[in-house]
């Protein structure tokens, strides 16, 4: 008889891949500065190190096709040099064209073998990341950009939960698939307010000042392309989708251990005690690296 196991059970030894789709300045930079220990940032046509700052962020210098495929080749030596705790490829979309310029470099009028090279080259690269991230035991952060099309809000955002990354139309469903975890990031306005909780009044206009806060859209829909691998029973009976405000790696941590007490006493916990364990986790694990 298979032996049957949870998803907390079959990651116990392996690091989730994070896909995190999204428009520009909708948080996803900011989601994956959270997650822990050194990062090693590689920018692919993006400017995302423009809102992560740190001591705990190093980026090797890749400009040109050559420079990332020597990345590649040596990620092993930049794993055991840097001593990073986290890679972060920003973005999925500028890795597919980086490799689109690298065939048009090489042939102005490429064949058929040439296109199917390149259709197959960003999923066989992401698969050796995924294998990399398993042997060093790093964590893996894949940041996109959503495809756009659908009904938009104001914001430019879809107000559908029907959302996939921007990439060939070949790749699309495999690396939503390749990813164990896949989220969607938007922003919504909130009104701002002091540590009392009394609202900051802007002075000119005599209202309350609006801030924005992160979103991040998890779902279960397999229409809608994105999922979150969970055994958790409160997400299980969510219809089709739920919001993590602010999300941070914590959160998801707050998840698999969630699922853990959950698989031994059989309790359901509601989605509300995801919000309350990450705190519990963010300032365990700040106490612990001293800040």
């Amino acid at each position: 008889m298979l032996n049957i196991r949870t998803v907390t059970e079959v990651l116990k030894d392996q690091k989730p891949a994070y896909l995190v789709i999204g428009g520009s300045g909708k948080g996803k930079t900011t989601f994956a500065g959270t997650f822990p220990g050194k990062k090693c940032w590689i920018e692919l046509g993006e400017d995302g190190l423009s809102s992560v700052r740190g001591e705990d962020v190093v980026s090797p210098e890749i400009k040109t096709f050559q420079d990332f495929q020597s990345f590649l080749e040596n990620i092993g030596e930049y794993h055991k040099k840097l001593k990073f705790d986290t890679l972060v490829i920003d973005t999925i979309n500028g890795m597919q064209q980086m490799f689109f310029r690298d065939i048009i470099a090489k042939d102005k009028n490429p064949n058929f073998e040439d296109w199917n090279k390149w259709t197959s080259q960003l999923v066989t690269t992401l698969n050796f990341l995924k294998t990399c991230a398993k042997q060093g035991k790093f964590e893996l952060v894949w940041i996109g950009h959503e495809k756009n099309f659908g009904e938009v809000n104001s914001d430019g955002e879809r107000m559908s939960n029907h959302f996939k990354v921007d990439v060939n139309s070949a790749n699309t469903t495999k690396v939503h698939a390749m990813a164990e975890i896949v989220m969607r990031m938007v922003t919504r306005d909130v009104p701002l307010t002091n540590e009392e909780g009394k609202l900051i009044m802007d002075k000119n206009t005599g209202k309350g000042k609006i801030g924005k806060e992160y979103i991040g859209i998890l779902s279960k829909s397999q229409d809608s392309e994105v999922k979150l691998r969970t055994t958790l029973k409160s997400l299980k009976e969510t219809k089709e989708e739920f919001y993590l405000t602010n999300p941070t790696f914590d959160h998801f941590q707050a998840i698999r251990k969630l699922e853990t007490q959950e698989a031994k006493t059989g309790k359901a916990y509601p989605i509300e005690s995801i919000e309350k364990l990450a705190l519990k986790i963010r300032t365990q694990r700040l106490k612990k690296e001293g800040k």
